[in-house]
């Protein structure tokens, strides 16, 4: 037990961008505060924690960046993608393999943030709430549109491009 809590070969690090979410299922524990994100400040905070584990974690094989939230993938271009870039490069200069997982909805994926994860073995917890139908009654726009599609085509293009899909049925 003690040799496994010495190991410093794999460091994993939380990161909860945003309690705020797109949708408001009727089941969610999370408060929604809306607006709600990391500021530029704690996004550098976070920049230089990565700095200090890469410098002192001296077996250092692996470092995981785990993202979620509220919706994680909110405020990408501010928060996780500033994170993500700088994580890769950090790591590939010290020869450390870098590894990303998001647990999301997986409504707001696109193709530049499926871009952003090129060359990043990356993971994806996505809920959907039953079949189409099902889902549709409970996960919608505040047009009334359901998200049942557009979330299983964003799974597809991430398998597209390789990276993990992990589905979680509410039920």
């Amino acid at each position: 037990i003690h040799e496994i809590i010495e190991d410093d070969s794999d460091y994993e690090l939380q990161v909860n961008p945003t309690v705020d979410c797109n949708f408001r299922c009727w089941y969610c524990y999370e408060n929604h505060v809306k607006g709600s994100r990391m500021d530029v400040c704690m996004v550098e905070k976070v920049k230089r924690h990565i700095d200090k584990v890469l410098s002192t974690h001296h077996h250092l094989q692996r470092l995981h960046i785990s993202f979620f939230g509220g919706e994680p993938l909110m405020y990408f271009s501010t928060v996780a993608g500033p994170l993500i870039a700088y994580a890769k490069k950090a790591c590939a200069d010290k020869g450390v393999r870098f590894m990303l997982h998001f647990t999301t909805n997986g409504y707001l994926l696109n193709r530049k943030m499926i871009e952003a994860f090129e060359g990043i073995p990356a993971s994806f917890q996505i809920t959907l709430d039953g079949a189409r139908e099902q889902h549709n009654r409970t996960r919608f726009m505040p047009n009334g549109k359901g998200s049942f599609d557009r979330i299983v085509q964003n799974i597809k293009s991430l398998t597209d491009f390789g990276h993990v899909v992990i589905l979680r049925i509410n039920y």
